[in-house]
């Protein structure tokens, strides 16, 4: 706007100068000739701003609300440049760890072992089958049970041996201390001292249970019976000895829990089940990756060959199924990687049973141990560990309940589109009343985005910022900044450039919603900024061309002498300081405006009075003159360029911002004195 109004000043001037041209000697005889001057009425013109601006109303416009009426203002609308949430979309990489024994062993003990004491093991002078006196009798036997060649030794954290005693004779017996003992290192298993108080007697033919805990106990593959029996006798009395005449102990082992054993192991199973925890707030319904990998390492500190069956209930491939691997290990083997590089199209869905979100993953293992006929050695402590890590993942979509997230966008450009006029207005300081940025801003997401950071504005000589401080998106209103202070901070040029840098949190209520990595913030920013504003120290500087048209040099010549006198009746609320050089073909000032032989360095028009509000009150009046002489009109009228410089401030005192309205208005009278030579 200041442009197209200092335009109107420039034109006034040609004209001015062009006054000369205006008329034509006559040139058909040649006669003696002398100068005469020629008082000339140049122009009674009066412009508006409103004339100013109608030739192009694409960045400056007039207010139409009552209010505001008639009140200029810069308006320009211009899109921001998107800004996508993109690999912000993601949660850190997170792992889990288990490690599970396999816990009490299953063996094929066998359910019972005997062994059988024959009567002549432990007697004299008695035999099976005879009828005859039992003398009293009292022997020690040691004997070994039969029943079980797969097992090496098997140690019990708990269990129960119950001996049954039969005695196949027909005279009573006593057992006088007994030991059931493993044979190789005569460790004892189960047993009853020689006290007297612990002797156990059995009737003739008949049987007795013992039961005794064998919790802690160890048993190698051979096992023994050592103690001492009595009898008594018959008494002096014939009895009939029966021809398998003995003692036949029976063992049962029950209730057993092995927790270690070196044998023929029969399959074992383990069954456990463990979770990875996504993120400590991010909870999902359901999530498709982008990008990421995984890893599965299973270590087997069991010494057996086995099968493990690992399953992920939350973790679909790209078919939609549950992820399963089996891990084979064979031969020794004590580690097993599994290498997931690519979980792209790879979704996780982790809603509880009743819908509601989870931050939860589950998976299974079932592991199975492969029996053979080799002797092998394993304990209850023995176990298999795995351990899942996943890289950070980058999701394509996330629908749940996504945790407040911070990401810094990158920077972000618009432009304010000052054309010419930025190049060529300079001021000392500016001091706007108000100026309006609304951003209209969208997001796609289906989850609120809060954006923090400020827009920095730049003329490219200096910097300035406003802040933006918790803008929730999306809004059922435009966010309405005001840019005062901003361009306030500006001095020589106004800012052009904007940026707008910070960061953004997505879903800062913590509610529950769906968002894409393509989701993006998006709108348009509306500048709105009112000629209401105080200037000082403001300057246009501009280089024009003069074209004269057809002006025949002859007449120029004839031309000696010029006197302008300029009548101003100024209601645009500035004061205004006009000087100009005329220049030659290279740019070179050849005439100074005014001349220097001129009493006024400019021709000055000052400005008009305004009231409080910065409302134009009484038009600023005044008279100047320029006086030319010929060398000057010469150098003027013979040369192509103009460089002009106008020099302005606003109304008021302390910058006090005025208001530029259509209505205002500049009206002017020129007269002009002129020298030429006539010739008769």
């Amino acid at each position: 706007m200041f442009r197209k109004f200092f335009n109107l000043l420039i034109i006034i001037f040609i004209n001015v100068f062009l006054l000369s041209g205006c008329f034509d000697a006559p040139n058909d005889f040649v006669v003696p000739s002398w100068d005469v001057k020629l008082h000339i009425p140049v122009a009674n013109k009066t412009y508006t701003l409103k004339e100013a601006i109608d030739k192009d109303t694409t960045f400056v416009h007039s207010y139409t609300n009552p209010e505001n009426l008639g009140l200029l203002y810069f308006g320009d609308n211009q899109p921001i440049e998107k800004i996508t949430l993109g690999d912000n979309l993601s949660v850190d990489p997170f792992s889990a760890s288990a490690s599970e024994v396999i816990g009490p062993l299953t063996l094929n003990f066998p359910a019972i072992i005997q062994t059988g004491i024959r009567v002549e093991d432990w007697t004299t002078n008695v035999t099976s089958g005879s009828f005859q006196v039992f003398p009293e009798q009292e022997g020690t036997v040691t004997i070994g049970f039969k029943g079980y060649d797969k097992i090496k030794s098997a140690t019990f954290d708990r269990g129960t041996l119950t001996i049954t005693v039969i005695n196949i004779l027909p005279v009573p017996i006593t057992l006088r201390g007994m030991e059931i003992r493993n044979a190789a290192d005569q460790s004892i298993i189960a047993d009853t001292s020689n006290a007297i108080k612990d002797w156990v007697g059995i009737p003739a033919l008949s049987q007795k249970e013992l039961h005794f805990d064998v919790s802690g106990k160890t048993v190698l593959d051979s096992i023994e019976y050592h103690g001492t029996i009595y009898s008594l006798g018959s008494n002096g009395q014939k009895v009939q000895v029966p021809s398998e005449a003995g003692t036949q102990i029976v063992a049962i082992f029950s209730n057993l829990i092995v927790s270690q054993a070196t044998a023929v192991i029969p399959e074992q199973h383990i069954n456990f089940k463990n979770r990875l925890l996504l993120d400590d707030s991010t909870k999902l319904e359901s999530a498709e990756i982008f990008d990421g990998s995984a890893s599965i390492a299973v270590t087997n500190n069991i010494d057996v060959d086995l099968n493990a069956d690992i399953t992920f209930d939350n973790l679909l491939d790209a078919g939609d199924n549950p992820y399963k691997l089996t891990v084979l290990f064979r031969g020794g083997e004590k580690t097993k990687l599994v290498q997931i590089p690519s979980l792209k199209g790879w979704k996780i869905v982790t809603a509880d049973t009743s819908g509601n979100p989870s931050n939860e993953m589950n998976y299974s293992v079932d592991v199975t141990t492969v029996s053979s006929d080799v002797l092998v050695t394993i304990s209850k402590n023995d176990s298999i560990a795995l351990q899942v890590n996943f890289s950070k993942l980058y999701f394509q979509s996330i629908s749940g309940q996504l945790k407040p997230t911070r990401f810094t966008f990158q920077p972000t450009n618009f432009m304010l589109d000052l054309g010419d006029f930025n190049n060529k207005f300079k001021f000392g300081s500016i001091n706007f009343n108000s100026a309006d940025l609304t951003l209209n801003l969208m997001s796609s997401a289906n989850l609120d985005v809060e954006v923090n950071g400020k827009i920095i504005g730049t003329n490219g000589l200096q910097n300035s910022e406003l802040l933006l401080q918790n803008v929730l998106l999306p809004s059922t209103q435009p966010v309405k900044l005001d840019l005062a202070s901003l361009l306030n901070g500006f001095s020589e040029k106004l800012p052009d450039q904007f940026t707008v840098v910070g960061t953004s949190f997505v879903n800062p209520n913590y509610e529950v919603g769906s968002v894409t990595r393509d989701d993006s913030v998006y709108g348009n920013v509306n500048f709105e900024i009112p000629l209401d504003v105080g200037i000082s120290g403001g300057e246009i500087v501009d280089t024009v061309e003069i074209d004269f048209g057809s002006i025949d040099q002859e007449d120029i010549n004839k031309i000696n002498y010029g006197k302008v006198t300029f009548i101003f009746q100024n209601e645009i609320p500035v004061s205004i300081s006009f000087q100009g050089k005329v220049l030659d073909d290279n740019f070179n000032p050849v005439l100074n405006l005014p001349p220097s032989h001129n009493s006024i360095s400019a021709l000055t028009i000052p400005a008009p009075t305004v009231d409080q509000n910065g409302n134009v009150q009484n038009a600023g009046e005044t008279t100047e003159q320029i006086e030319l002489k010929g060398d000057d009109i010469q150098k003027f009228l013979n040369n192509p360029y103009l460089l002009i410089d106008f020099k302005f401030q606003t109304s008021g005192g302390n910058i006090q911002p005025v208001k530029f309205n259509i209505n205002n208005k500049i009206s002017f009278r020129i007269k002009a004195e002129a020298g030429y030579k006539l010739e008769f």
